[in-house]
């Protein structure tokens, strides 16, 4: 899955990224959840693709291997959020945050640059997403598995909510907590992220301390504070 041609994480550091993860599932104590994200985990084709995978084409974690920081970065924060707010279902935020990305493993295709696939335009990471953990569930079920009805439809919202707005390509707003939970640290981890990588490719084109980037958020150019270069 490496290529030599787009920027990606060593494998170093994709292999201690993985390593976060498979910790953050053996911490669900909810069996059916867990037995999900084991039917998932245990496909070597499907890890592969997991810890490869950009997150974005121009946006943040948009390098091989940034699905799986990404994603470690959100399952981060929602634990940290979760310890604070005793209330929160942990084992399903945990899980919605493990598997809200999956669908840009079908999504992005990466040689020498990365881009779309016919299934990423036509439905998008989202909905391809949902329906790939409903046929793990339905997997599970066919093997004689317990798969509870209501918590199906609650990750799904998670997996369907994470953009929290229709304008960001949400299909569902949030609705429930852990839902809120996993919309705003994905929020949180990819902007933050977009700013550092903003600075960072900045910082190699000019000596200068300030400079005009475009922010999205604004929609249009605004100043940067570069720090001083040494």
């Amino acid at each position: 899955m490496m290529c030599d041609f787009i920027p990606a994480l060593e494998e170093e550091k994709i292999f201690e990224l993985y390593e976060k993860i498979k910790k953050y599932i053996e911490g669900i104590e909810n069996k059916q959840l867990k037995s999900l994200l084991e039917l998932f985990f245990n496909d070597p084709e499907f890890v592969d693709n997991y810890l490869h995978s950009p997150s974005a084409i121009t946006h943040h974690h948009n390098y091989v291997g940034g699905n799986l920081q990404h994603a470690v970065g959100v399952t981060r924060l929602c634990l940290n959020i979760s310890e604070m707010y005793l209330d929160i279902d942990k084992d399903l935020v945990v899980c919605g945050a493990i598997l809200h990305d999956i669908g840009k493993l079908k999504e992005y295709a990466f040689s020498a640059s990365i881009s779309k696939t016919d299934e990423g335009n036509f439905i998008g990471h989202i909905v391809i997403g949902d329906i790939w953990i409903k046929e793990k569930i339905n997997k599970l079920r066919n093997d004689g598995k317990e798969f509870d009805k209501e918590l199906e439809n609650k990750l799904s919202h998670l997996i369907l909510s994470h953009h929290g707005k229709y304008e960001f390509g949400s299909p569902r707003l949030p609705t429930i907590t852990e839902a809120c939970v996993l919309h705003y640290a994905d929020l949180m981890d990819s902007h933050i992220k977009n700013f550092i990588q903003k600075i960072e490719e900045a910082k190699k084109t000019t000596e200068d301390k300030w400079v005009f980037l475009f922010d999205p958020d604004e929609g249009k150019k605004r100043s940067f504070f570069l720090g001083e270069n040494v």
